[in-house]
């Protein structure tokens, strides 16, 4: 089973514009559409569309909180999130034109309590299952990462990490099975620029040999790299034409590829070839990637070994 923890949940309200956004004027939209959100979460859907076990975990509030389970539900994602007693479930509004925009909202503040609570749902994990923590740490609890991670590890469990800052850099002491940064983000941790692929490599390759089982590093146009627990250095590339029309998701999309196929093939390349699909699939559209979408960019990613 693959665990999903997202800490601070929300809906996303997306609105695509008729012209560009102006601030103090009425703005309106041809569009709109509202989706589960969260980094957590959106692994979650995907793995569930690419028939992969998965459970969607973490905290929600208020009315907008029940909205969001309602989503959850609608899009068929096993879900089994904490009620918070106060606030309300965070509301992102994303403005789709020109540019892409977002207004997000803080969420409810967590308490030790109800992530005691979180744990106790998470009896069930044990060696072989899988626990991704995505996102950022609540201001008002910032050890919450410290304490998913180091109960994953006493399980025996595959420990995923998809964050950036400090964060990122304390859960490398628990030797996680995968992380996965983008350019910035393995620059901000490394304190050196990634300026090609090269240099993603050799940085990723630098991490795994202090205990990071496998880096995967997302690149935007210019595909990912993969420093594996094998030993190997793999780079994906899409070959395909292909329609960039929206960013949001397409990074978490590539985590649950890499999941899925790892857990049903247990084999580096077609995992970063699953990633690297479900990665592109996602930033060709308004939304998460279905399974039939990413399944038909497969052909067209390229996987070599550096």
């Amino acid at each position: 089973m693959i665990y999903t923890i997202t800490l601070n949940p929300n809906i996303d309200y997306f609105l695509r514009l008729t012209k560009p956004a102006r601030l103090g004027e009425i703005n309106r939209a041809a569009r709109e559409w509202m989706l589960p959100g969260g980094k957590g979460v959106n692994v979650s859907l995907v793995l569930s569309r690419l028939d992969a076990p998965t459970r969607a975990l973490g905290f929600i509030a208020g009315e907008s909180g029940e909205m969001f389970l309602s989503l959850l539900r609608t899009y068929r994602c096993p879900a089994d999130f904490v009620r918070l007693p106060a606030g309300q479930t965070r509301i992102n509004v994303k403005l789709e034109g020109e540019n892409e925009t977002a207004f997000n909202g803080k969420g409810p503040d967590l308490t030790p309590q109800a992530l005691d609570t979180l744990l106790e749902k998470l009896a069930p994990v044990t060696s072989g299952d899988t626990l991704a923590l995505n996102g950022n740490a609540p201001e008002n609890l910032p050890d919450a990462f410290d304490r998913l991670s180091a109960f994953a590890v006493s399980r025996g469990a595959n420990l995923v990490v998809d964050m950036s800052g400090a964060p990122l850099r304390r859960a490398l002491a628990y030797h996680p099975f995968l992380i996965k940064p983008n350019a910035e983000e393995l620059s901000e941790l490394c304190g050196e620029s990634v300026r090609s692929a090269d240099d993603a490599a050799r940085l990723a390759c630098s991490l795994r040999e202090g205990g990071v089982e496998n880096v995967l590093v997302s690149l935007g146009a210019d595909g990912s790299v993969l420093a594996a627990g094998d030993g190997c250095v793999y780079r994906a590339v899409s070959e395909g034409s292909f329609e960039i029309r929206s960013t949001v998701g397409a990074g978490d999309s590539m985590l649950a590829g890499f999941l899925a196929g790892f857990t049903c093939a247990q084999g580096y390349d077609t995992a970063l070839r699953l990633a690297a699909a479900a990665g592109t699939a996602t930033a060709c559209c308004d939304a998460l990637a279905d399974a039939s979408l990413i399944k038909s960019v497969l052909p067209h990613i390229r996987i070599t070994r550096l």
